[in-house]
């Protein structure tokens, strides 16, 4: 069935609202698929006057029509502003809040959707069975039969996990860091490994897994990772594609390029996360468990004459099951290589660690994983089916985490828990 949600405030003139409601017209309503096929237009913008601009709405687009999808109906909410001047990188600041059950539904409702016209999307309504049947689908029996531990039995990590009211300070790991210092100094150290030992893996040849593995580009240059989820959905970090300010950055100039091929599909729209916002710009308040994107691009990889590509799972494992990893992968398109050879992106590391999982809490994973700039947005997974360390041919890569960023007390990488918004993602995903 379908059920309407509480609208959230709207930029819409509220008597467009009041008028529909005299007259008694429902608003009208096309499917998704008409608004994919449209063809991307150059429209006009404006500067708003406060340091941002927005695109200008196309005449012909009326803002009361409702998008019609498979499981999401979407509702218009206004034009995203895009900052004159984006900053990036800077340092995020926390307070970890009490533990408690976020509802799905709600995670939901609060994401954002942003098109190549600039027009933000909100939820409007929701088909809960079809979402039911996507959840279903998306709960893996590699990761739910035989050997699970019992999700209700008590599991320890290495660490102990924050205490609520703790200030955590923590710095993204994308293309913002010049210098490169191994084993630490007074300047940042790129690579910040684990006990000062790198385990970096240079990739040595595409594997299906390496072949998910994809940079995601702002006017052409590489900026971070991500990993391809579905045939035209890539999961990456949200401050990848969103400044400091919390604006993001303009759809039509993200394109996400595949290793394996080297060819390169647009995006369509942005999906974040419910609660992301924004880095030092914006008063910082940015819970690294919250920072996740979801780019659409605009067709398929075979649709675009590059054949079926290569995908991983999000993984809804408990956190009994995590804890008890020995072993888990990455794969990401670093700025440094081992050594602090400038790698500009161009080369695919593996890495395959031991003993990774620092503490579990609510949302969050921190990581004893090797790292630097150019890894935010990168998956961190294991292969279930081959005992975690293994990755065979035919195994299915189930993604954990997003590599965020890391944190600079301790020296521990980062990210939001995969299967704390594996429900949202999936509604996005198949919608």
């Amino acid at each position: 069935m379908h059920r309407a949600l509480p609208a959230p405030t709207s930029t819409l003139p509220a008597i467009a609202l009041v008028l529909a409601a005299l007259v008694g017209c429902a608003p009208p309503t096309v499917d998704r698929s008409e608004v994919r096929d449209e063809t991307a237009r150059v429209l006009p913008t404006r500067d708003n006057g406060d340091g941002t601009w927005s695109y200008v709405v196309a005449d012909d687009f009326d803002p009361e029509r409702r998008v019609q999808g498979e499981i999401i109906t979407w509702r218009y909410d206004g034009q995203a502003r895009f900052s004159n001047e984006p900053r990036f990188g800077g340092e995020r600041t926390f307070v970890v809040p009490e533990e408690q059950a976020e509802d799905p539904l709600d995670q939901l409702l609060a994401m954002r959707r942003v098109d190549r016209e600039g027009r933000v999307w909100v939820v409007d309504a929701v088909d809960e069975e079809s979402w039911a049947r996507a959840r279903a689908d998306a709960r893996h029996p590699d990761e739910h039969e035989g050997d699970e531990p019992d999700p209700s039995a008590a599991f320890t990590t290495p660490e102990a996990p924050l205490e609520p009211g703790t200030v955590v300070t923590w710095q993204p790991a994308s293309w913002t860091h010049l210098d490169c210092i191994p084993g630490g100094g007074l300047n940042p150290n790129e690579l910040h490994l684990w006990e000062g030992e790198s385990r970096d893996e240079i990739f040595s040849g595409h594997t299906a897994r390496q072949q998910t593995a994809v940079k995601v580009r702002v006017n052409g240059s590489v900026v971070c990772s991500g990993v391809i989820l579905r045939q035209d959905q890539v999961l990456t970090a949200a401050h990848c594609v969103s400044d400091d300010s919390n604006n993001p950055i303009a759809v039509g100039t993200v394109d996400v390029c595949r290793d394996d091929i080297a060819a390169c599909i647009d995006a369509d729209d942005i999906d974040f996360s419910a609660s992301y916002g924004g880095g030092s710009g914006s008063g910082g308040g940015t819970d690294f468990a919250d920072d996740w994107a979801i780019i659409e691009l605009e067709q398929t990889w075979s649709a675009a004459g590059f054949g079926t590509a290569e995908d991983m799972d999000l993984s809804s494992a408990s956190d009994s099951v995590l804890a008890n990893l020995t072993k888990v992968h990455n794969l990401a398109f670093p700025q440094f290589l081992p050594g602090c050879t400038l790698s500009s992106g161009n080369t695919l590391i593996h890495n395959l660690e031991n003993e990774p999982i620092a503490s579990i809490q609510n949302k969050r994973l921190r990581l004893k994983i090797d790292g630097s700039a150019g890894h935010s947005g990168s998956p961190v997974y294991y292969c279930p089916a081959g005992d975690d360390d293994v990755c065979a041919s035919g195994d299915i890569g189930f993604v954990i985490a997003v590599f965020a960023g890391w944190n600079t007390g301790d020296n521990r990488h980062v990210g939001p828990k995969a299967s704390s918004f594996i429900d949202a993602a999936v509604a996005f995903m198949d919608d």
